[in-house]
Order: C-alpha cells, then sequence, then structure tokens
C-alpha cells in the first residue's frame, strides 16, 4: 500500500513548497482519456489527506473536522471535530481497516495552515474509526505510514530522514533505516522492503536500498550516476520483489531490481530536470498507478498539471481528465494524498488551498478501458547463443539506434551505437563469467533481455 505525503516532506526539506499538483483539465467530449468526478457534497474545509480503507469507506482530514463517508464518497458525515481541548491537526491519515488508524499532526495548526511545517508532528491512533485519538508519539516527527498487519507498520521520520518500524500498533518504534536525505520506501512483504535516498544537483546521488528479512539488514541495489539513471528522483513504487518504478523528474521502471531499466516518462514538461521532479504524486494498488506531473514551465505561480493512470508502472499511460468540474475558476494544488483501499481500484484524490475550500475527486479505474498494458504491444527482442562464450548476436523486430549492456552491479560494461538496425554482433570475450543486462533503444521505447557469460 502507498499512501504518501512527500509534499509535506519536501517542504520540511527546504524545497520548493506546494509542488503538490493536480491536472486542470475540463471534460473533453469525444476522447479517447480517461475520467476523473469531482464530488461536490463534499463539506466546506481544507483537506489534508483521504484514506480509503475497505470498499465504500472514505476518510478525510480538514482543517475543522474529520469526515467519513459509507457510500464511496457521495455523502459525509463528521466523526470528530479539532477544538482548543485537541488543539492538532492532522496532514497525514492511514486507515488499516474501517476502525483502526494511524495520523499524523500539527501541534501548531496555525503554522501548519500557513504552510510552515517547521513543527514537531505527533502521532496519533484510533480504534473507533474516528471518533477518538490516541496521542502515541511526541518525540518523532512521522510520516508516511504503511502497513504490514493492524499493528506491524513503517514510518519515515523527518526531522532524522530515517525509517522506523513497530510491531506493537505504534506503540514502541525501532530504527532500521538512517538517511542523509532518505527519503522514500515501499513496503512488498514481511520480509521485501525497498528504501530510496533522494539525490539532486545540490545533495549526493540518490540510492536505492533492499531488504530481505524485513528491515533488519539492507543492501544498495542501484546508485544512478550521470552516466546511468536519473539524478533527482523522490518517489519509489514496488508492488512485487523486483518489479517496481522510481520517478522523480524521470520515471524508470525495472522488473529485476534494476539490473535493467527502462525510462518510460520525463513528465508534463521535462525543462525542470533539477528539482524534485515533473513526477510529483502517484499512488499504487490493485494493478494501478495514478500519477501526477507538474509543468514547470508554466507562468503560473503554482504551474500546471496533470494526471495520468497506468497499469504497468506508467510504460502505458493514459491522461486523465475531471468531468463535472466546479464552476468556479481555480487552480488544483497540493495532492494530500491519493491513498486507497487495497480491495478495490478506486483513488480519491484531494486538493489543497491552505487558506481556501479544496475539492475531492474519485477515480475508479475500472470506468476508464484498455488503460495501460495493452496500449503497446511488446517488442521481441533476443540474443543467440545465450550463454555465450565469445561472440553472439541480438535480434530485435524494429531497429535500434544504441546498445548498452551491464553486469549484475549496474555497470555499464559495453556500449554500441547502431544506424537504426535490428541486428548487431557482440563480443563478450573480455567479460567475467555471469550475468549481464542487455538493453536496445528503439523509437518505440526499450527493450532488454538477459544473457549469462560461461
Amino acid at each position: 500500500m502507498k499512501n504518501s505525503i512527500l509534499n509535506f516532506s519536501f517542504m520540511v526539506m527546504g524545497r520548493a513548497r506546494r509542488l503538490w499538483v493536480l491536472a486542470f483539465l475540463l471534460a473533453l467530449a469525444g476522447t479517447a482519456r480517461g475520467q476523473a468526478e469531482w464530488l461536490p457534497n463534499t463539506p466546506s474545509d481544507a483537506y489534508f489527506c483521504v484514506s480509503h480503507p475497505a470498499p465504500g469507506i472514505v476518510y478525510m482530514a480538514g482543517y475543522q473536522s474529520i469526515y467519513k463517508s459509507y457510500d464511496d464518497g457521495d455523502s459525509w458525515e463528521t466523526v470528530f471535530t479539532f477544538d482548543s481541548i485537541f488543539p492538532s491537526r492532522f496532514y497525514g491519515m492511514w486507515f488499516w481497516d474501517e476502525q483502526t488508524g494511524y495520523a499524523t499532526g500539527a501541534h501548531n495548526p496555525n503554522n501548519m495552515c500557513g504552510g510552515d511545517l517547521s513543527f514537531l508532528p505527533w502521532l496519533y491512533k484510533t480504534q473507533d474509526g474516528g471518533m477518538s485519538w490516541q496521542c502515541l508519539d511526541t518525540s518523532h516527527s512521522f510520516f508516511n505510514v504503511q502497513f504490514l498487519s493492524q499493528d506491524t507498520l513503517f514510518a519515515l521520520e523527518q526531522t532524522e530522514h530515517a525509517l522506523y518500524k513497530s510491531v506493537d500498533g505504534g506503540h514502541t518504534w525501532d530504527c532500521v533505516l538512517s538517511g542523509p536525505n532518505l527519503i522514500d520506501y515501499s513496503v512488498v512483504s514481511s520480509q521485501i522492503v525497498y528504501a530510496m535516498h533522494f539525490g539532486g544537483h545540490t545533495l549526493s546521488s540518490p540510492r536505492v536500498y533492499k531488504s530481505h528479512d524485513g528491515g533488519e539488514n539492507w543492501d544498495m541495489i542501484f546508485a544512478p550516476t550521470k552516466d546511468k539513471g536519473p539524478m533527482t528522483l523522490g518517489l519509489i513504487f514496488f508492488q512485487e520483489e523486483g518489479k517496481g518504478s522510481l520517478s522523480g523528474h524521470q520515471m524508470i521502471f525495472t522488473d529485476d531490481d534494476f539490473g535493467t531499466y527502462e525510462v518510460v516518462g520525463t513528465g508534463f514538461s521535462s525543462d525542470y530536470p533539477t528539482m524534485d521532479g515533473n513526477f510529483q504524486g502517484a499512488c499504487l494498488k490493485s494493478g494501478y498507478m495514478v500519477l501526477t506531473s507538474l509543468n514547470s514551465s508554466s507562468p503560473s505561480l503554482f504551474g500546471d498539471s496533470k494526471m495520468y493512470m497506468s497499469r504497468d508502472f506508467g510504460r502505458n499511460q493514459k491522461t486523465v481528465s475531471v468531468v463535472n468540474p466546479p464552476a468556479e475558476p481555480f487552480w488544483f494544488r497540493n495532492i494530500s494524498d491519493v491513498a486507497g483501499c487495497e480491495a478495490d481500484s478506486t483513488f480519491f484524490v484531494t486538493t489543497d488551498a491552505f487558506n481556501y475550500d479544496t475539492f475531492v475527486f474519485r477515480l475508479r479505474a475500472a470506468d476508464i478501458p484498455n488503460v495501460g498494458m495493452q496500449d503497446r504491444p511488446e517488442l521481441s527482442f533476443s540474443v543467440s547463443p545465450n550463454p555465450v562464450s565469445e561472440q553472439f548476436m541480438v535480434s530485435c523486430e524494429v531497429p535500434f539506434s544504441r546498445i548498452e549492456v551491464y553486469d549484475i552491479q549496474g555497470r555499464i560494461v559495453h556500449v554500441q551505437d547502431a544506424e537504426e538496425q535490428k541486428e548487431a554482433v557482440l563480443n563478450a570475450d573480455k567479460w567475467g563469467k555471469g550475468l549481464y543486462f542487455i538493453k536496445a533503444y528503439t523509437d518505440k521505447g526499450v527493450v532488454s533481455t538477459k544473457i549469462v557469460k560461461l
């Protein structure tokens, strides 16, 4: 489950505020685009986060209250109201089921609405569907909670840039991975966990780590360089072991733990590679991914943006437009959460305006036919012989312009330019024994395969 509020973590880390944006897209009749539906019956409030723990059940946290829907967002009721006795406001909220949930809250809500997140947020828990909340922790600055069970969960600590784990329902926490600049993580199973250190033009190169034992031990599995991989990253998603994506100013996909990878997009705009990226927000569940992309070249103060949906980690995407948008003009900005219930493929997306009312949208993946996967057939790409001792042939059904070969550590061992040809001969006699990954660049995308050197 991916329940990310990285917009707030990015603010705390001193980067540009309010980058989290959605597409301001009107409904376009007769197009092949998908559609998200504006929900006009939501309470008038400034929403910071949404959680969708069970089919039909949706929670939202606003500046005034916490709201709950029993009918997939068609109607709402207030279940908790913030007041002088409970002065916190929740900017992150994650429910395991209809009754049990966690939230991180600002003890100084006035600073929160002004966009100043220099406070230390506290961790809260409810076991009665949001009607009452117990403060569990005041010593850490937690955000981005992900579950393994009702009592076993992970959370990022934003002041330490560290990953913590609790096995007793959030009452006690152990640090399992520290910074610098730890920015995101992805829990696949009780044993497989991925984490990523942010990289950028003013920081160190990004690093991706993997744990095979639930966070006890970690191995670095990917380290992009200027010649290999995007240098600015902010989000990591893995649906299963080995298969996932990274996104930032570019988005890359891998199905072998970055032994090979494919650049699948550069976002709405590609002229801002030194920022946290054009891909700003994402959620992955039920085989579907929702992405948002910043247009950094927009003359507007808050930019412009688009929203996409994919079933194959961004390799094929459909643009998502908005049906029945609010009549008054407004700018989307600050996606507070695109979290959701793993039991279905319905997504709820909110927009933040801090001191203004915000809007809520519902996106049902089932209403968007042929999204991803079927949009582009896989290209045939092969090597022969395999295994190989000396020379071998690479063949592709479409012409390619470049061949790259990587070893098991992700290091480039061979680069060969081509003149838009479908076949090429490579010499492997000087390579060491082992597994290698071969990638070919075509005008229809990047294809890859594996070869064993004897």
